[in-house]
């Protein structure tokens, strides 16, 4: 199971907050989501932790230039 948390770089995100976040097992990044390389960062991270490419389709996202974060949580199962 991974836990990732995206924050838009528009806003200073406090480190205690982000160190509460590791001690739950949950990395966390900060991105400008209009760079769309950054979006593709972010989208990439979803796919390394399912073990699938383009899990989550760019245009499902909805970025907004009021988005100011996302999380996602994955848990993949191997029944081979």
């Amino acid at each position: 199971m991974y836990n990732g948390l995206f924050t838009t770089s528009k806003y200073q995100v406090n480190s205690e907050f982000i160190g509460k976040l590791s001690d739950y097992f949950c990395e966390a990044y900060q991105l400008d989501f209009s760079n769309t390389n950054n979006v593709r960062k972010m989208l990439m991270w979803v796919d390394e932790k399912v073990l699938q490419e383009n899990y989550i389709n760019p245009n499902d996202l909805n970025i907004t230039d009021e988005s100011s974060m996302y999380i996602f949580s994955t848990l993949y199962f191997d029944n081979t």
